[in-house]
């Protein structure tokens, strides 16, 4: 039985902070894989963990109505 999947790894992600709303868009680049809380929010001690889609793709944001 073959145990293996073809899962690539994401390299780079792009993020936005639900809190503050800073995005890969306001800094110029993307984020490793590995970083998970907006970098803002976290020098204000507030731990909020960023909203990340790969950086091949589009966000997937539903729109309200």
């Amino acid at each position: 039985m073959d145990t293996t999947t073809k899962q690539t790894a994401v390299a780079l992600w792009h993020y936005q902070c639900p809190e503050c709303g800073v995005g890969d868009q306001d800094t110029g680049h993307l984020h490793p894989h590995d970083a998970l809380y907006c970098e803002v929010c976290l020098e204000e001690q507030r731990p909020v963990r960023l909203r990340r889609w790969p950086a091949q793709s589009e966000p997937t944001i539903s729109k309200p109505g």
